[in-house]
């Protein structure tokens, strides 16, 4: 048999390997948040609240990460923040790994914004939490139509 092609062949399963574990470690420090956003309700005892944006926060990674700031990208690349919002997010937040937490914003109350904005007819938001060290993090688009929201 020859050497060099086994010598060779050892060699490169190291660096394959040497690479997947930096890969690994990487990955296992870096802050991975998902965030969703949905319509919903809060519930009162019985009662429900008003029909709501829920904007949730979501750790997949393995370390804790402090989100500072909460709330909606509007089309026009501006936002709004929701820094004492009803849900389970008061900021600063600790979000530890596998853990979740949201915030809820009437409809209604992000309509009236968007049309004071001079946003009409239906538009694109999302939903996005900012971290500590200054990342932030957003959600997929979410679709208002402001109004429709307005009349309900």
């Amino acid at each position: 048999m020859n050497w060099q092609i086994i010598t060779g062949a050892v060699a490169v399963y190291g660096a394959l390997l040497s690479t997947w574990n930096a890969v690994a470690k990487h990955l296992e420090n870096k802050a991975r948040i998902k965030v969703k956003m949905s319509g919903g309700f809060e519930t009162f005892g019985p009662e429900l609240g008003p029909a709501s944006i829920l904007v949730t926060a979501i750790n997949k990674g393995q370390q804790a990460v402090t989100l500072v700031e909460a709330g909606l990208r509007l089309p026009n690349k501006q936002h709004t923040t929701h820094f004492s919002p009803s849900g389970t997010a008061h900021f600063p937040h600790e979000l530890k790994r596998g853990q979740n937490c949201y915030i809820v914003v009437p409809f209604r109350d992000v309509a009236e914004a968007l049309k004071r904005a001079d946003f009409s007819g239906t538009i694109k938001v999302k939903g996005f939490y900012r971290d500590a060290l200054d990342k932030t993090y957003t959600s997929k688009a979410f679709k208002l139509d402001v109004e429709k929201l307005l009349k309900d």
